[in-house]
């Protein structure tokens, strides 16, 4: 038939965990306002240390600045744009980024950015307009600049490969991109800066 279960008799005699366990339930109940006292003490101790606490990525400052990975990297920055990127995003109807004066709203977002000195290089559609513009132009630096007409524009887009300024902006001219070239290694500081 089937097995039985066998029911351990209770002998009174207590396992060393039932002991440990029955330790700490007396030792927490006769002292129960001093252990709390001291996880609120413990606890704003953490709050106030934790509230100094910078979380950063920046791993070259954990270089000495006389350290020739440090030295290699400064003559990086001066003979390369930037090192690290990020993309700004800037998002609009279809078809504005077609229009002169959006394009000229990015150019004075760039001044800014330039005027600044936080950035190594920005790249982005204009760069390409502004290039035919001049080029259209007998090559004049003065022309270096967005056409004043949509129509200019629509007509120098003919001269570009989709691939080429899609990394830029979309087929609809709807959303457009700037490429952000830098050297700044500090997720705090880059945070610091894009606030501003």
């Amino acid at each position: 038939g089937p097995g039985k279960a066998r029911l351990k008799k209770d002998t009174g005699k207590k396992s060393y965990l039932d002991k440990v366990a029955d330790g700490i339930i007396n030792v927490t109940q006769r002292f129960r306002y001093a252990i709390l006292t001291g996880v609120l003490i413990v606890t704003a101790l953490a709050i106030f240390i934790g509230s100094g606490v910078v979380v950063d990525n920046n791993s070259i400052a954990f270089f000495k600045k006389d350290a020739p990975i440090i030295q290699r990297i400064n003559e990086m920055k001066e003979s390369l744009a930037g090192s690290n990127m990020f993309y700004l995003r800037v998002t609009a109807s279809e078809g504005d980024f077609k229009k002169p004066e959006n394009l000229q709203y990015i150019e004075d977002l760039r001044d800014f950015m330039d005027s600044r000195g936080w950035f190594d290089k920005t790249i982005t559609f204009n760069d390409y307009i502004k290039l035919i513009n001049r080029e259209m132009n007998e090559g004049d630096p003065a022309f270096f600049t967005i056409p004043d007409s949509e129509p200019a524009i629509d007509e120098y887009l003919l001269f570009l490969e989709s691939e080429e300024v899609e990394q830029y902006v979309t087929p609809e001219f709807d959303d457009l991109v700037i490429l952000v070239r830098h050297n700044i290694y500090s997720a705090a500081d880059l945070k610091t800066i894009l606030e501003e």
